[in-house]
Order: structure tokens, then sequence, then C-alpha cells
């Protein structure tokens, strides 16, 4: 999202989650970093990762997103 330009958007066409760990109450912070992968003109993809405090792995995923103007869908 942040690098769309004005009159752009986006939505979503695909996107997948893998949780390796759970998630539980007291577990204190939790970091999660995400990452652009590619953006193109009318196609972008991402990754993410979810960590606990000690570095652990808590899930990851992807992300593809198709951007487009929004002058089209005004019409």
């Amino acid at each position: 999202m942040t690098t769309l330009e004005p009159g752009e958007g986006y939505t979503t066409v695909e996107f997948k989650l893998n949780l390796t760990r759970p998630i539980l109450p007291g577990m204190g912070e939790l970091a999660c970093e995400g990452r652009l992968v590619h953006r193109g003109k009318t196609i972008a993809t991402s990754e993410a990762y979810l960590r606990d405090s000690s570095g652990k792995l808590l899930a990851h995923g992807t992300e593809t997103c198709a951007i487009f103007p929004i002058a089209k869908l005004m019409r």
C-alpha cells in the first residue's frame, strides 16, 4: 500500500498463511516484519514473518495484490 501512487488502488488476489507455533496469552510482545518482494505496474507481491520475543517463528505468509487505477471504478 505504501508504494501506491495517487489515483491507484489495490485488492488481494491471493494470500497464504502458515501457522508454525501457537500464539498464546502471556507470550509477551510479538514482532511482525513485512517486505515487498516485487512491485510491478499491475501486480505486487509481499511476505511477512511473525516472531516471539526470543525470535521463534510463529507464522509466515505471502500475498499477491492487483494494482489498478481508481478512476476506472468511478465511471
